[in-house]
C-alpha cells in the first residue's frame, strides 16, 4: 500500500541526494499502473497527502517533497488506463507499448497493480 510507495520514494530521494555528475536520477518520481483500480486511486491519494505533509511541516530544505508523476498504461482493449488517468488529477496515460518502453528503460520508479477485490485494509472480497 501507501507505506510501500513511501519506502520506495524515500529510497529514490536518498539516491537523488547522493547523485554525482556521473550518475543520473530523475528529478521526478514516476508511479505507473495498469488498468483502473479504486485501490490504486486510494494509495495515490494517501501518498500525495503524505508528501504534502512533508512539504508543509519540514524546515529542512532537503526534506521538501519532490514532484511526482502518475502514468497509466492504456490497458487495451478496454482502455482502463485511460479511464484511470482521467480519475486522478494531473495523471497521464501512455500506449501499452510506450509504457513498456518507459518501464524497460528505468523511467518508472514503481509500478502498482491494483486489485479491486482487495480492500484497502488488505482483506479480500
Amino acid at each position: 500500500g501507501v507505506d510501500a510507495v513511501m519506502t520506495r520514494y524515500n529510497e529514490w530521494e536518498s539516491m537523488k541526494q547522493r547523485q554525482t555528475e556521473n550518475t543520473y536520477t530523475s528529478k521526478v518520481f514516476v508511479v505507473g499502473t495498469f488498468s483502473r483500480s479504486s485501490t490504486f486511486k486510494f494509495i495515490i491519494e494517501q501518498f500525495t497527502k503524505k508528501l504534502l505533509e512533508i512539504k508543509k511541516y519540514s524546515t529542512d530544505p532537503s526534506k521538501t517533497a519532490s514532484k511526482i508523476q502518475i502514468i497509466c498504461s492504456q490497458s487495451t482493449p478496454g482502455d482502463e488506463g485511460k479511464l484511470m488517468a482521467a480519475d486522478i488529477p494531473d495523471a497521464s496515460w501512455l500506449s501499452d507499448d510506450d509504457f513498456a518502453h518507459e518501464l524497460r528503460n528505468g523511467h518508472i520508479n514503481i509500478v502498482i497493480v491494483g486489485a479491486d477485490c482487495i480492500l484497502h485494509e488488505g482483506r479480500g472480497v
